[in-house]
């Protein structure tokens, strides 16, 4: 398989449904992988703007819980994607954006490429809570791995992969992922819970502030039903 078809596969495996992006020669690949290995399960949002990528994927993390997913060309476009991903990185909404790289011997190096050669893990370090690359076809399934277990943990954000074009045509022999299943954080504050307990229960007009956090850990049927018992807004 290339490194795209894999790239696909293991977004699959995670359970992404959809991609905000916009082609162009360096993630031109990827492209062509998603419409012969997607097509049926990953729908594609087409954009006018890279910074609108990131906004969308921002907007459909808030709305359903799940990862969204921008695509962009390295450089100008991935800057671009930056604001939307630093929108994500405040409000703590899991958002990866994948962006195309040119050939490995070339990265982070003009090499007539005009900007495209930005040295992009420093850029976004600072923006996302996991960021890599990928020197090779087999890294593919495992940077998807890390990038989605930083995004699924903890206090969620987003997190940035490029795939240099060769890495992306070329082939291997890796081993695809099963469905992945989320991350479960089982930490509980006994004590808190308790006190927490007591105070609602005495409470005479409980009013319930809920964040995206609720949604995030698919909280959101034991909100509903806290809310209908309590008759709380």
């Amino acid at each position: 398989m290339t490194g795209g078809e894999i790239l696909i596969e293991c977004l699959k495996a995670q359970g992404v449904r959809c991609i905000f992006g916009q082609p162009g020669t360096q993630n031109i690949a990827i492209y062509d992988a998603l419409l012969r290995y997607g097509e049926g399960t990953i729908e594609h949002y087409l954009v006018r703007h890279e910074y609108s990528a990131t906004i969308m994927a921002d907007g459909f993390a808030r709305s359903t819980g799940e990862v969204g997913v921008a695509l962009t060309v390295p450089g100008p476009g991935a800057s671009n994607a930056s604001t939307g991903l630093l929108e994500a990185y405040t409000d703590c909404i899991p958002v990866l954006l994948m962006t195309g790289q040119g050939h490995t011997q070339h990265s982070h190096r003009d090499q007539g490429k005009m900007f495209h050669g930005l040295d992009q893990m420093r850029f976004f370090e600072p923006l996302t809570k996991f960021c890599g690359s990928a020197k090779t076809v087999r890294d593919i399934p495992d940077l998807i791995e890390s990038a989605f277990y930083a995004m699924r943990t903890g206090r969620p954000g987003p997190t940035m992969l490029e795939f240099p074009m060769d890495v992306i045509l070329g082939e291997d022999k890796v081993k695809l992922p099963a469905k992945i299943r989320r991350p479960i954080d089982k930490r509980t504050d006994e004590t808190a819970i308790q006190r927490a307990v007591q105070q609602i229960s005495s409470a005479k007009r409980p009013l319930i502030l809920a964040g995206s956090a609720v949604l995030h850990a698919g909280a959101r049927p034991a909100l509903q039903k806290l809310a209908e018992k309590l008759q709380a807004p």
